[in-house]
């Protein structure tokens, strides 16, 4: 059994002897077990000797001493011998293994050929006993990069973990939008030509099946496709367990027609005589039926046995199997009437009728091959090389253009001094030669139609039994992102939070992101130091849903993206290095789907483990530790950053405060400038000014001012804006009214005392941290009535606000409602309020912004007086 795992296609430089399991108790951790085994089958040493009788009765009583019965093991090994006159010759020796020695050191074998059973003391016999598995290096993450002081860590391009639940009580209804395990038989019309003979017990009925065997049903993706829904429909429609009947599900080839169904319009026109001999079934939205004497009526698919022939000659003796259209407009009107009044079944009379295809009437499929990037670039030698020469071998990402829509970007490594195997290839290669890395190139490589005859190609499944369904919840979802990417709403964290329900509006925990990304292999532990991914002790090798069943791998999935391809960007000139951006972008990445069981213990050992299976290194090993418990956390206990609002007030444009209580009403908008502003030294003297000067530091200067709308309450703001000519009042104006009868206070370097409290303010929004979670009952009695307050954070550049609206639960508790909306309050996505802070933290919120508006000094420790009913 040749070991490949999928990883070797995906990384250019991957060294195959990685993958060898080393023995751990030898005292080096550094020799292959792999060496062992051949020690032990390639010189078996023996201490002792025993030749075995002539006598069967006595031969078997010693075979059976010596433990040589149904349970021995047989092992074949291979090796060259040269003789003295120079010539190899390859020669092959069996060897039997029978029972170990009475004292538990080493082991009774035969070899084939010789009439004696041997001991051997040595124990490397241990090592031809272990399964193929035990030789391989459980690696399950790929080696990520080393970190650097130039850049930010290199951390993941996508992270995401699901949850899974299986549900495999019998009778249980099958659940949208999830994987459906089953049993049954595959069964794939034959296209073969008029020379086929069929081998002996071969079927002669025109369809190749399976083996009764797992199928599997993936729920979501069915859902999406047209063709396939009615599979979907199908399926929800059973239980778990075994059927009352064999169910029927027939899967029409996607995009409509198989190659088989080609049919070459280059010269000239070509006429199909069809022959319908049997409907063997009728295939609706929700069902497929194969009772015999059941009408088609209005039925649009049914699925026939037929002969043809092509321009007179006859295509072959072997019957054929499709899926007809009736609602194509190659059929005739006739036909399809004659068609809809028969019933499943053979028919007595064939239906027989003529289609002559042309390019304007045959079925057309464009298709086109279209390169993406090229992201390896190496020599005959295994050496990274510039350009692409004729020799090379080169990574390719590509996708697929089927009639305008295009499929899934796909990776493929190429030996260029060969591409005999791939479709297209030498076109593809002389579209390379001479190119050096790229990006989004967009390159059509090829571009041709397709024209297809009316029938439809299937696979039929037969399925016996439901075994088990698993469910999925996205828990987290995020990824790494550079500093001029980052929102500046969430621009505390390294990370982008990539969920799309309504947990998308929270910040993320960096510290448990990079704890999480850096255990799975995204970062090495030091500075250039490069992550060796994450392993364990291999204990399966393939990934089949029985293996996943078997070690419980079912309980949660995580997809993990490494970057490839560091690709350094810079903005500015050399001569002005304050402007240069230390950003980077990679050219390609590396993803991986892990698939992990819940926690169990290890009493031997004692200490924790889990199963965790690898779909590119296609191994399950077995993880010590409590390094996963991360996956058995929601995402707002977890992942979530508990800060109301996570930004610099420097990302900051406006903020809207309306307060709607008994006796604290109004709404007032906080306008920001952020203005640049040097300071500086001249001699002993501090300067600062608006303007740049020689050896200033710049920074910013922080400007707000307060405008009042609609109905409000009588605070020191209020004589300022009826004076005021356009309402605009400046903060500062209300700190001096009040504080030092209108005249100008004292001004620091950078903020006035009005500015410096209203950061103070900011701040303790800032710092609030919140609780959780409500029930969706607690969420709908807080919202009775209307919010006590409301916050509206207008970003820089931004056409939307972040609205926080804080209604009264209890006592204790304020729940808080989280939204974007736009300039008019309307909501543009769903709102999150799920989480509560506590009372005194409202009031103190509401105590600061009316101090902000009387010019009082702030005390971020004393709340508002009382907490009124609502307004």
């Amino acid at each position: 059994m040749l070991y490949a795992p999928p990883i070797m296609d995906t990384e250019g430089e991957f060294n195959y002897e990685s993958l060898y399991a080393v023995e751990g108790n030898d005292g080096y951790g550094q020799i292959y077990k792999l060496s062992y085994l051949c020690s032990a089958i390639g010189i078996p040493f023996f201490s002792e000797r025993i030749e075995l009788s002539a006598d069967a009765a006595e031969r078997q009583l010693q075979l059976t001493n010596y433990g040589f019965n149904s349970k021995t093991q047989r092992i074949s090994f291979a090796y060259a011998e040269t003789d003295t006159n120079g010539k190899t010759e390859t020669k092959t020796h069996t060897i039997t293994i029978g029972g170990k020695a009475i004292s538990g050191d080493g082991y009774y074998f035969m070899v084939d050929g010789r009439n004696y059973v041997y001991y051997t003391a040595n124990s490397y016999f241990d090592y031809a006993l272990m399964g193929f598995h035990s030789f391989i290096k459980g690696t399950l993450v790929a080696a990520g990069l080393e970190t650097d002081s130039a850049y930010e860590p290199y951390l993941t391009t996508d992270f995401r973990h699901w949850a899974n639940e299986k549900h495999a009580v019998e009778g249980e209804a099958i659940a949208p939008g999830s994987t459906v395990i089953t049993y049954g038989t595959a069964d794939v019309p034959l296209n073969l030509g008029v020379d086929y003979v069929p081998e002996e017990g071969a079927r002669t009925d025109g369809y190749e099946n399976s083996k009764y065997e797992e199928l599997v049903f993936d729920l979501t993706e069915l859902s999406k496709h047209p063709d396939f829904a009615r599979i979907n429909n199908t399926l929800m429609q059973l239980k778990v367990g075994g059927l009352s009947a064999m169910q029927v599900l027939t899967l029409i080839t996607e995009d409509g027609y198989a190659d088989s169904k080609i049919i070459d319009l280059t010269d000239t026109a070509k006429v199909y005589s069809y022959s319908i001999r049997a409907i063997e079934s009728v295939i609706t939205e929700n069902e497929e039926i194969e009772l015999t004497g059941y009408p088609l009526n209005s039925a649009r698919y049914v699925k026939v046995a037929y002969f043809y022939s092509v321009d007179g000659e006859f295509a072959s003796s072997l019957v054929r199997h499709a899926v007809l259209d009736l609602e194509s407009p190659l059929l005739s009107e006739d036909v399809r009437t004659e068609i809809r009044a028969l019933s499943v079944g053979t028919l007595d009379t064939p239906v027989e009728f003529e289609i002559s295809y042309t390019q304007q009437n045959a079925i057309k499929v464009s298709r086109s091959f279209v390169l993406s990037d090229i992201t390896k670039i190496y020599d005959k030698d295994g050496q990274i090389a510039d350009k692409v020469a004729a020799d090379s071998y080169v990574t390719i990402t590509y996708y697929n253009v089927i009639n305008g829509v295009k499929g899934e970007l796909m990776t493929m490594p190429i030996s260029l001094s060969d591409v005999s195997g791939i479709t297209n290839g030498e076109q593809i290669k002389a579209a390379l030669i001479g190119r050096g890395l790229s990006k989004d190139l967009n390159l059509t490589i090829y571009s041709k139609d397709f024209y297809y005859e009316l029938m439809r190609d299937f696979i039929s499944y037969r399925l016996g039994e439901v075994r088990y369904f698993i469910t999925s919840e996205l828990v987290s979802a995020f990824r790494f992102v550079n500093a001029s990417e980052r929102d500046p709403y969430y621009g505390e964290s390294f990370y982008e939070n990539l969920l799309d329900t309504e947990n998308r509006f929270y910040g993320l925990n960096a510290s448990t992101c990079e704890t999480i990304v850096e255990y799975l292999g995204g970062i090495g532990g030091g500075e250039g130091v490069t992550s060796l991914g994450l392993s364990g002790e291999t204990v399966a090798v393939g990934i089949t849903h029985s293996v996943m069943d078997k070690y419980g791998l079912y309980a949660y999935k995580i997809y993990f993206e490494l970057p490839r391809g560091i690709t350094d960007i810079t903005e500015g000139t050399e001569e002005n290095t304050d402007d240069m951006l230390s950003d980077y972008a990679w050219a390609s990445t590396l993803g991986f789907t892990l698939y992990i069981s819940e926690k169990k213990y290890d009493t031997e050992n004692n200490q924790p483990y889990r199963y965790v299976g690898s779909d590119m290194y296609d191994v399950v090993a077995k993880v010590y530790g409590d390094d996963l418990d991360f996956l058995e956390y929601s995402f707002v206990e977890l992942y979530a950053r508990r800060n109301l609002v996570l930004t610099d007030i420097t990302n900051i444009e406006a903020i809207e405060i309306d307060f709607n209580m008994d006796d604290l009403y109004g709404k007032y908008n906080f306008e920001l400038e952020h203005r640049d502003y040097y300071v500086g030294y001249n001699g002993n003297q501090m300067i600062s000014s608006y303007e740049p000067f020689e050896g200033a530091t710049q920074t910013k200067k922080l400007f707000a001012y307060i405008t009042a709308y609609g109905e409000r309450m009588d605070t020191a703001l209020e004589p300022l804006i009826k004076e005021s000519a356009d309402g605009r009042v400046s903060i500062t104006n209300v700190y001096n009214v009040v504080n030092n009868g209108g005249k100008p206070m004292h001004e620091s370097i950078v903020d006035t005392v009005g500015v410096s409290n209203f950061r103070k303010v900011f701040e303790l929004l800032q710092l609030t941290r919140y609780q959780g979670i409500l029930t969706d009952e607690q969420k709908a009695e807080a919202k009775l009535g209307e919010p006590h307050m409301r916050i509206r954070i207008k970003m820089a550049s931004s056409a939307y606000y972040y609205t926080y609206e804080f209604y009264r639960f209890d006592d204790r508790r304020v729940m808080v409602s989280i939204s974007q909306t736009d300039e008019y309050g309307n909501y543009s996505s769903t709102v999150i309020s799920d989480f509560y802070i506590s009372t005194f933290a409202f009031k103190k919120l509401a105590a600061n912004y009316l101090k902000l508006l009387n010019g009082e000094y702030i005390d971020g420790d004393i709340g508002y007086v009382d907490m009124p009913s609502g307004k």
